[in-house]
Order: structure tokens, then C-alpha cells, then sequence
């Protein structure tokens, strides 16, 4: 079955997974990385890129699992183990490739990439809603994409706390989900 959509359609589902649907502010999957990481560029832009490029592999082969193997053999109930064992996989794949292209090893980042809940949460969530592969694939995008803005977001936000007066039992952790909650707050509004 062939699926139209409209440019507008298109659009709003990147628009969708940056903003009100962002997976680390609104639903708090893959969020501890946002939180604990450090404010060098360079580690938030490698971080955002491996797991927007992991989202935008396993998302539509994960689909492609459950549609074509799981679904058919009836066997949903290993969709869990499957993609688990698939995402790490990929992540090991975009590991080793970004290691040899920049001629460094991805070192911690590899485990983020593996065990980051967005990852997960965007593959469960595309497959168990029957997207269409367009729409996974754009999904995916724009997951990713909300995901790197958010680190970004947070980088900042980091720097600017430093710079002001935060009462001692508030800094660190604390301001951050505070600030956090106040960002997911501001993004509700695009829904």
C-alpha cells in the first residue's frame, strides 16, 4: 500500500520529534546523558550525530523486523530481545565506521549510543503504531534532531547556571530537572 502525504505532513513530523515530541524532555528517554555530560562541543555534536544516525538506521530496520519476521511467526513477545539485540548492533556498526572515519575511538560514547532509551523508545514506538516507512524514516529525523538540539539546550543552559546564583541544595542535578521540567512545559505548546 502506497502512502501519500503532503509536504505539510512531511514537515511536521521532523517539526514533531524536535519540539513537542522530544523524547528526552517530554517522555525522559536518553535523558541521563543530557544531563551528565560535558560542555565540550565537539563530545555533544559526536554524541547527537551517533545516536541521530542509530535512530535513523535501527528505526526503519527494526520496522522491518517486526513487520516481516515477529508479526508473521507470531512471535511479538521476543520483539523486546530483538530489538535490543539489533540496536546494539547498529550502534557497535556507527561506533567502529565514525572510529575509523575520524581516526579516534567513539571510547564512552559507544555505550551511550547502545543503551540510550531514545533509541529504543523510537523503535517500539514506530514499529507498534504501523508508520509507514516514510514516516519512520522522518520520525526517526526528527528524534534525532531533538535530541541534539537538546544537548545543545542543556550545554547552554549549563554554562548560564554557572554563571548565576544557585542556592547550594539546588545546583547541579537539581536546577537542571527543574529546568528541565520548565523547558517541557514551554514545549507542550507546540502540540
Amino acid at each position: 500500500m502506497i502512502e501519500t502525504y503532503t509536504v505539510k505532513s512531511l514537515i511536521l513530523l521532523v517539526i514533531s520529534g524536535v519540539l513537542a515530541g522530544n523524547f528526552a524532555l517530554e517522555k525522559l528517554m536518553g535523558a541521563a546523558p543530557v544531563f551528565g555530560l560535558s560542555r565540550k562541543e565537539n563530545n555533544l555534536t559526536a554524541l547527537g550525530v551517533g545516536v541521530l544516525v542509530v535512530m535513523l538506521i535501527s528505526a526503519p530496520l527494526l520496522r522491518a523486523v517486526r513487520m516481516f519476521f515477529l508479526a508473521p511467526a507470531n512471535l511479538l513477545f521476543l520483539q523486546n530481545i530483538c530489538f535490543t539485540a539489533l540496536i546494539l548492533c547498529v550502534a557497535y556498526l556507527v561506533a567502529w565506521l565514525a572510529g575509523a572515519l575520524l581516526k579516534r575511538p567513539m571510547g564512552p560514547y559507544f555505550l551511550i549510543l547502545a543503551v540510550n532509551s531514545a533509541v529504543f523508545g523510537l523503535a517500539v514506538t514506530a514499529a507498534s503504531d504501523g508508520l509507514s516507512l516514510t514516516a519512520t524514516m522522518l520520525t526517526a529525523l526528527g528524534v534525532g534532531l531533538g535530541y541534539l538540539f537538546t544537548l545543545f539546550v542543556f550545554a547552554g543552559l549549563r554554562e548560564k547556571i554557572d554563571d548565576f546564583y544557585v542556592p547550594k541544595a539546588f545546583r547541579g542535578l537539581p536546577v537542571q530537572l527543574l529546568a528541565a521540567a520548565i523547558i517541557s512545559m514551554a514545549l507542550l505548546g507546540f502540540k
